[in-house]
């Protein structure tokens, strides 16, 4: 598939609903067409197991669903690390709105499967210093806690949440989120990070408030929360 030709089939798939309902949901996204994820996913899956490289050398990122389907591929193709850092590189600096981002970092399954992990790990913190680019640093924060809450990293992704300090809503957004994320996977790690105080209060009251909605928290872990809002 040539990249004329995905723009084509994308559009030959557009609803004009679907696009209204998603892009109310988007706000900073002014280019979508209005495609529906699945069929962005199944049609970034058929690139993948074909000419995905040549078709990324010269991708189309003007539309939404074209940068969905650039990011997308990265997690369905067969790749190495640094061959998916040097276009990982490239699709950062697309990102202009949290679904983007947060569709593809949670289609990286390379990220749990590599051994390297560590490497993986300073890729995604030396993006943090990256400025004026906040979808990047959300990108980075939901990675850390899709792939890298196991017994190994927990300590180092506590403390990189702890250190990133930022005004952005999608961040704080991302940040709160993860640390729900820790206290599910691991409460006793995630009751640690709240009761040190180490977040910004916006961060540490959404975290618990996220919490308290999860329905994989027990009713006891739940009541030990609603007491450390601050």
């Amino acid at each position: 598939m040539t990249n004329e030709d995905l723009r084509k089939k994308l559009f030959e798939l557009k609803e004009e609903e679907y696009k209204d309902f998603v892009n109310a949901l988007t706000p900073g996204e002014d280019n979508m067409i209005g495609v529906r994820m699945p069929l962005i996913k199944k049609i970034a899956k058929e690139i993948a197991n074909s000419n995905w490289r040549e078709f990324l050398k010269n991708a189309y990122t003007d539309y939404h669903e074209e940068r969905l389907v650039y990011g997308l591929i990265l997690g369905f193709a067969k790749i190495e690390l640094d061959e998916l850092f040097f276009y990982l590189d490239k699709w950062l600096l697309l990102v202009n709105n949290w679904a983007v981002c947060d569709t593809v970092t949670m289609n990286l399954k390379i990220f749990s499967k590599t051994k390297e992990k560590e490497k993986v790990v300073d890729y995604l913190i030396s993006k943090l210093s990256i400025k004026g680019k906040p979808f990047i640093k959300r990108a980075v924060i939901v990675c850390l806690f899709c792939y890298f809450l196991s017994d190994d990293y927990i300590d180092k992704v506590i403390e990189i949440f702890c250190e990133t300090k930022d005004d952005d809503y999608y961040i704080k957004m991302a940040l709160a989120w993860g640390v729900s994320t820790i206290l599910i996977k691991n409460f006793d790690k995630g009751l640690g990070l709240i009761k040190s105080k180490k977040l910004e209060q916006w961060t540490h009251n959404k975290a618990i408030q996220k919490s308290l909605e999860s329905f994989r928290l027990t009713v006891e872990q739940k009541e030990i929360l609603k007491n450390l809002k601050i």
